[in-house]
């Protein structure tokens, strides 16, 4: 339940905290018991670790290749939930995933920097009881011609034409400069 009890130090609640967060609020509480752990040099230390590990339900659903509940690794992340259900349906956004906890949306995830090879996208945490909800897409733009990987791109409200050009790996180190053609 993500509770502990310690005799002289009582009970720990480390439920829902990273390792790094579980131990510094470990330590804390130690400390408070045993001054040994905090005196310099320190004649006592400590460690914590994770033995095993309990699996956690999440939902995934929207256009995704194989929706339902999944049983997975605490540890695991969205991107990798996604996969384990076979990946985003051509139907389905790629850059507005939703985590939905207790019946809110706390975060949404764009893959765009991940699979244009532009950036990193942010681990978000995964609890028992998520939905991870991927939305239909709603546009998408061919980027073709002397760019390094021609693809259909799904723009976001705002993003310019240089947005897409860079999606696309920008141009071929033999392209000219000067025609860009735009059909809508």
């Amino acid at each position: 339940n993500g509770s502990v009890f310690i005799d002289n130090v009582g009970l720990l609640y480390l439920g829902g905290k990273t390792l790094k967060d579980a131990e510094t609020h470990t330590r804390n509480r130690f400390e408070k018991v045993y001054a040994t752990l905090s005196s310099a040099p320190p004649s006592t230390h400590l460690e914590l670790s994770l033995g095993k590990i309990k699996n956690i339900n999440v939902i995934v659903s929207g256009h995704i290749r194989k929706p339902g509940n999944y049983i997975v690794n605490p540890s695991i992340n969205l991107t990798n939930v996604l996969i384990a259900a076979g990946g985003i349906d051509t139907t389905g956004t790629l850059r507005s995933i939703k985590l939905q906890r207790s019946g809110t949306i706390v975060d949404s995830l764009d893959m765009y920097p991940l699979i244009t090879g532009i950036g990193i996208t942010r681990s978000l945490r995964i609890l028992e009881g998520d939905i991870i909800s991927v939305p239909p897409r709603h546009s998408t733009v061919a980027v073709t011609g002397a760019v390094l990987r021609p693809a259909y791109f799904e723009p976001k409200k705002f993003e310019t034409l240089g947005n897409l050009f860079k999606y696309a790996g920008g141009k071929k180190h033999n392209a000219g400069n000067d025609i860009v053609l735009i059909r809508s």
